[in-house]
């Protein structure tokens, strides 16, 4: 029970700041950042870990490392919450590409070096890159269509979330666990 507050308070604190720092329509990297950074639980409760500025040997520097409670680990790319996903003639923005490639950057280099990588995090097999990017309401219906065929296209081995999907997971979980507590 005292378990159960104690991740409730901190859900809803994180919650509260990056709702707070979502309404800010210039929000840099750095603040998203270092919210995710003061509240990991918002990317959900399934990671017993979340590695901030996780190295790739010399190469890469992850944003986030999360390592899920059974061993496996996904690696997070976060961009500016102002930024669009979609352009107006429908097109991924280079935002969105660039941070697509970096993800497949990430894995190939895990793939050339997966020793060396699980030497470090054993659970470094076959990792999930996730993309948090932009808002919900800059992407018309069409592009919401787009971006539910473009997750299924990398087959669950890249999937793209707006910072409002975080929000909605992290509000999810709040509703079970108060729900449960009724």
């Amino acid at each position: 029970m005292v378990e159960a507050i104690r991740v409730l308070t901190e859900l809803r604190s994180g919650i509260n700041e990056l709702s707070g720092l979502l309404e800010k329509d210039t929000l840099d990297e750095g603040s998203l950042q270092r919210c995710l950074t003061n509240f990991p639980i918002l990317f959900g409760l399934q990671y017993q870990r979340v590695i901030p500025k996780y190295q790739l040997g010399s190469d890469f520097e992850l944003v986030f490392a999360l390592e899920i409670t059974y061993g496996l680990v996904d690696l997070v790319e976060i961009e500016a919450s102002n930024l669009r996903l979609y352009t107006n003639a429908g097109n991924p923005t280079k935002e969105l590409v660039h941070a697509e490639q970096q993800i497949l950057d990430w894995l190939e280099w895990l793939e050339a070096n997966a020793r060396l990588a699980r030497d470090d995090l054993p659970g470094m097999m076959r990792p999930v890159g996730q993309i948090i990017i932009g808002r919900r309401n800059s992407l018309s219906s069409k592009d919401l269509i787009r971006l539910k065929r473009r997750n299924a296209a990398w087959q669950g081995s890249i999937q793209v979330l707006t910072y409002d999907d975080l929000l909605d997971r992290a509000r999810n979980v709040v509703d079970l666990l108060t729900k449960s507590r009724e």
